[in-house]
């Protein structure tokens, strides 16, 4: 019953981060949308040139049937490799000149004018891009809450210029006037706030390896025929390197918390099943050792409901026993797992109340049918042997 109860607390413990994950707002809607990535050949690695690739399939998938929207973004939320495709820039604000070692960091996102309004992420502040920013144009930024919160408390972040010292390609101008802010988007982990984010546009800084993110109306793997017959009327050298559901890249970030609760549940159920069987196999043994106890106590005037209390009060008393010595080593399993929680604790009084009672209950069954069998004793049988 100890180790049952070890065992039972870490599985709810961890079922109940796997809930809690499932229940936290990335900050996006991913219900929908079909994600296509595309990686370009060497031929178009000039910045101009993918860019303008890239956007006119972006405009050609757009107007596909079925399609309510279609963005690129470098990077796919809460995908295995997202923070490969995302860079980390130290920046400063104009008027608050730092030396580089004391700059704050922010991740680089590079997204289209539609990513927003694809993703269902709220602009909280200003504008999301849109037409007006083209390479020629002022090189703006979009930044996250966050971003806005910790580095412009109080003030307005809107028209305030940043200077990223992060650039991909040598002319690169790298001093931003912030357009707008939106919703914190948590890319990289469910299990971990969004930190400071900025968003540059596509059109502003090209990269030839991209993500098209697609809004639908209509089943979103049934477009994936019509993306690639668009792709390769274009050019039918470029193949789409890898092409699924946001919904599945979001399954497959919870398939290690899913599979490891799964896991400990079926360790736990087989540990309180053995328990379980034992309990009532002892019990059973020792209503047979003491069928003439019984058999005198009913001759006596013993009812039925107090032979019932008597076995299942024992079987009580062990598994008592038993829970608190598997609480004590419960609490130091659930220690060892602090690194695998989110939204519980290690001390979790419900986790251990519930996982008590059940262990409390199983014991409660395991012993009746023991305890009903003795309540059936018939007194003289019972003493015919003395």
């Amino acid at each position: 019953m100890a180790l049952a109860m070890v065992l039972l607390v870490s599985s709810a413990l961890l079922i109940e981060t796997f809930r809690q994950l499932r229940s936290v707002d990335p900050g996006f809607e991913a219900a929908s949308v079909l994600v296509a990535r595309i990686e370009l050949p060497r031929g178009y690695w000039e910045p101009t040139i993918s860019g303008d690739f890239f956007e006119d399939f972006r405009k050609r998938v757009a107007a596909l049937p079925g399609v309510d929207g279609a963005a690129l973004s470098m990077g796919v939320p809460l995908e295995a490799r997202a923070e490969f495709f995302v860079d980390e820039s130290t920046f400063q604000i104009d008027g608050r000149p730092l030396p580089l070692s004391e700059r704050p960091v922010a991740r680089m996102h590079i997204v289209s004018p539609d990513f927003f309004e694809t993703m269902r992420v709220p602009v909280r502040d200003g504008r999301a891009f849109d037409a007006r920013d083209t390479i020629d144009s002022l090189p703006v930024v979009v930044t996250n809450q966050t971003m806005a919160d910790r580095y412009w408390p109080g003030e307005n972040p809107i028209g305030q210029r940043l200077t990223h010292d992060l650039v991909f390609v040598s002319g690169e101008k790298n001093d931003r006037e912030v357009v707008g802010v939106v919703g914190d988007v948590r890319h990289f982990d469910l299990d971990r706030p969004a930190d400071a984010q900025m968003y540059l546009p596509h059109s502003q800084r090209a990269w030839p390896t991209q993500a098209l993110l697609i809004r639908s109306s209509v089943d979103p793997l049934s477009l994936a025929g019509p993306v690639r017959d668009v792709l390769w009327g274009m050019d039918d050298a470029i193949p789409v390197a890898s092409m699924a559901t946001l919904g599945n890249v979001i399954a497959t970030e919870l398939s290690s918390p899913r599979f490891r609760a799964t896991l400990t549940g079926v360790f736990a159920a087989t540990a309180l099943l053995l328990a379980a069987i034992g309990l009532y196999g002892l019990m059973a043994y020792s209503v047979s050792c003491r069928t003439h106890e019984i058999g005198l106590r009913m001759a006596l005037g013993a009812s039925s409901g107090e032979i019932l209390r008597l076995v299942v009060g024992q079987a009580l008393r062990l598994t008592a026993v038993g829970v608190a010595l598997g609480s004590v080593a419960a609490l130091v399993a659930a220690g060892l797992l602090m690194d695998l929680l989110f939204g519980v604790g290690t001390t979790d009084v419900p986790t251990f109340v519930v996982v008590a009672s059940v262990v409390l209950g199983v014991a409660v069954l395991a012993s009746f049918v023991p305890a009903r069998r003795a309540t059936r004793v018939a007194p003289l049988v019972a003493m015919r042997g003395e």
